[in-house]
């Protein structure tokens, strides 16, 4: 589609139903990193009822690894130069109800700046 070709039909309603598809997240370290994707699913949960599906495609086994502990199934598969692109797909009601998901937000962990109280 061209930019001049786009009209506004072309664009969802704030109240349509569509798929969420996070490109990268970006840490520094597993804290950042923990708090980001625990940041991620308060976003899903709190617009449950305008996502669907929610889809990636990530390019690292590190993101793969915690894509699948998130319950996604793989889709498809693509050989860049860079290594292999997977796309993973899952409804929403999946992602959200599985028992790693639990485990990572409701887990109590030690905490360096609690020690400071």
């Amino acid at each position: 589609m061209e930019l001049k070709d786009i009209i506004i039909d072309d664009f969802a309603s704030f109240s349509e139903q569509g798929c969420n598809f996070p490109m990268a997240f970006f840490a520094y370290n597993e804290k950042s990193s923990t708090l980001l994707i625990i940041r991620y699913y308060a976003h899903l949960i709190a617009n449950q009822g305008v996502i669907k599906e929610i889809g990636t495609t990530p390019l690292l086994n590190s993101a793969k690894k915690i894509v699948q502990k998130m319950n996604m199934e793989k889709y498809k598969e693509k050989s860049v130069t860079q290594g292999t692109l997977t796309s993973y797909h899952a409804p929403l009601c999946d992602v959200l109800i599985n028992h790693a998901v639990l485990k990572m937000i409701f887990a109590k962990q030690d905490c360096p700046e609690d020690s400071h109280l």
